[in-house]
């Protein structure tokens, strides 16, 4: 009982932190996590681009400056007025051709297949909403990648593990291993995908990697 009540608050406070707390965000990942946080972030840079790339749940947007880097349009969105605004400014000092959109994932404003990837990291749980999937799989082209950090551990820094694997898995349910997900958690019939466990400098990134099916040809 005691534990599923320290749960609770512990997401509301993160909740209330995400969604009202810009200012602490960035600070605090980096206070938890050093340079591990970006860099399990950055796992997902190989799967975006080359055109038009959609990050969901982009927050500050942060990675949206590396995005720009390996593709020509990107787009940042989430469904935080807060988080926005940190990241559309980040997005004028870096001066990257990036649009900053606020909206629900679950009804994406986009046209069919206008993005080659649609990466996001460390989601809540909107990512894994059936309706989403289908609108990620709608907006996605065929042959693009679909991309998700779901959760990440320390394999260096050993002492840290006390302190943040409690922070991983009240924010995303896991801090051990990939296993600990289902499956189909992410499957989608139009984006056939798998598990990966991509090293990092100081730990390992679980993610998901799926890949739209291209248009079966007719005969």
């Amino acid at each position: 009982m005691l534990r599923a009540v320290r749960r609770m608050v512990l997401i509301r406070l993160f909740n209330a932190l995400y969604s009202a707390g810009r200012w602490a965000y960035d600070p605090l990942t980096r206070v938890f996590f050093g340079s591990a946080w970006h860099n399990w972030r950055r796992t997902l840079l190989p799967f975006t681009g080359p055109d038009r790339t959609l990050e969901l749940g982009c927050g500050t947007g942060e990675l949206l400056p590396e995005i720009a880097l390996r593709s020509r349009v990107v787009v940042g969105f989430d469904f935080s007025d807060s988080m926005l605004e940190a990241a559309r400014q980040r997005v004028a000092k870096s001066e990257i051709d990036a649009v900053i959109i606020r909206g629900d994932a679950r009804a994406l404003p986009f046209v069919d297949e206008e993005f080659d990837s649609v990466v996001s990291t460390f989601p809540a749980s909107f990512i894994a909403s059936k309706t989403t999937l289908n609108e990620i799989a709608r907006v996605l082209k065929p042959g693009g990648h679909f991309a998700v950090v779901v959760s990440a551990r320390f394999t260096r820094f050993q002492w840290k593990r006390p302190f943040i694997h409690p922070v991983l898995r009240v924010a995303y349910g896991s801090s051990r291993s990939m296993n600990r997900w289902s499956d189909d958690l992410l499957a989608h019939p139009a984006m056939p995908g798998s598990w990966q466990d991509l090293k990092t400098p100081e730990g390992e990134a679980f993610v998901w990697v799926a890949r739209k099916r291209q248009p079966q040809s007719e005969t």
